[in-house]
């Protein structure tokens, strides 16, 4: 673990030619948010960093109203991470029972009994009869 003691009060003073990484930026913005310099606002994170500033620093029912949407969209993430993960493992159970049914035939051509095919596969002896019939 890195720990720094940041000076603010000597940011001011650090060269222009020191203040163009991405710690020098977020000192800036810590510092005051205001004095970002339009160039650094183009930078993805520093954008999306002032753009949550300036909503959590609006009025108490705008920031309200964003905080329940956030939290909405957060519920909404989780959900379909859920039934993802849901699809992924009905996704593996049935390939498992296509790859028992395949099995099945295979033994069933070979002349192999449905009780054994059944016992072997893992399908049912109801499951075996409907492939014979097939």
């Amino acid at each position: 673990m890195r720990q720094f003691i940041i000076e603010l009060s000597k940011l001011e003073a650090t060269p222009k030619r020191f203040l163009n990484d991405m710690f020098s930026i977020w000192m800036m913005f810590i510092r005051d948010p205001n004095s970002i310099p339009p160039e650094f606002l183009a930078i993805d994170e520093v954008k999306e960093a002032m753009d949550e500033l300036t909503v959590m620093s609006s009025d108490p029912m705008t920031r309200a109203e964003y905080l329940a949407r956030q939290r909405e969209l957060n519920d909404i993430r989780s959900g379909m991470s859920v039934k993802y993960e849901e699809g992924i493992e009905k996704g593996k159970a049935e390939g498992a029972q296509q790859k028992a049914i395949e099995t099945a035939k295979k033994m069933l051509n070979d002349g192999l009994s449905a009780d054994l095919v059944a016992k072997y596969s893992g399908l049912s002896i109801a499951e075996i009869e409907g492939l014979l019939k097939s």
